[in-house]
């Protein structure tokens, strides 16, 4: 294998390497659609540095790409929890709104048995109770809801803004290595150790920022404590609204009681 060959399999390589963020395919595509201009380059400077510029616009090129896709599953993403969301609360007003044309139903029905002045005004007083204790139960329900949802809000915007603080940083180290290596290239520093020492820190950096993406934790497994807040805040809802159901209905029975 000629000296030439070397040096541009070596180049290759290269790109690859200082490539991270795109498919081998990618790269691969690119590459071919570059050839004839790197290969022009090796044969007119048989030098590393002169094609460091090509490589970047590479590298720069496929993070571009790679920003837009996750910026389309983000929008993406905060539409299905909108959509979720309005599906639920749309779900949640039609069970209300059933509940209670089923309880007018029943009040009618306990008001028209109702014969005397005293169960009449228990009958009454048990709807206004009962409505009364919907209202607090609905109220507490919606907040519990409430603060399930800005919960989960938070853990979206938290876990994005640390993808987003870790990209920050691996392209901030990405841009230093290939700055250095245009210094060196400068001052004439020979182009195989340039490329061995980028090489090495490229490893480096994107070792580091795949091990720090995956100690983000998600969203998912953050969610347990959010989940049982809202549970417990529910359940507590719908104790309260019991209690002060059964409380209006025994002074209903008494009134209705002591008029038999």
């Amino acid at each position: 294998m000629t000296t030439k060959s070397k040096l541009a399999i070596s180049l290759v390589l290269s790109a690859l390497i200082l490539t991270p963020i795109l498919s081998f395919a990618q790269v691969g595509e690119r590459l071919r659609a570059l050839r004839p201009a790197t290969t022009s380059a090796i044969r007119a400077q048989n030098n590393f540095c002169t094609n460091l510029s090509i490589l970047k616009n590479l590298r720069d090129k496929g993070i571009d790409a790679v920003v837009n896709r996750y910026q389309a599953r983000k929008t993406n993403q905060d539409q299905k929890i909108a959509d979720a969301r309005a599906i639920a609360s749309n779900r949640l007003e039609e069970k209300r709104d059933q509940w209670e044309a089923n309880r007018d139903g029943r009040l009618d029905k306990i008001e028209t048995a109702a014969k005397t002045e005293e169960q009449k005004q228990a009958v009454a007083t048990f709807r206004t109770k009962i409505k009364e204790a919907i209202v607090v139960r609905q109220a507490a329900v919606d907040e519990a809801i409430k603060t399930y949802r800005t919960s989960i809000d938070q853990l979206v915007s938290n876990r994005r803004d640390k993808i987003k603080s870790t990209t920050d940083v691996f392209n901030s180290t990405m841009q230093s290595i290939y700055d250095q290596a245009k210094t060196d290239c400068d001052a004439g520093k020979d182009p195989a150790t340039i490329r061995t020492e980028a090489v090495d820190k490229v490893k480096t950096a994107r070792q580091q920022f795949i091990t720090a993406v995956k100690e983000i934790e998600r969203v998912k497994a953050s969610a347990d404590s959010a989940i049982a807040t809202r549970k417990t805040a529910i359940q507590k809802a719908v104790d309260d609204f019991k209690a002060a159901h059964e409380q209006a209905l025994n002074a209903l029975k008494a009134a209705f009681a002591s008029a038999s």
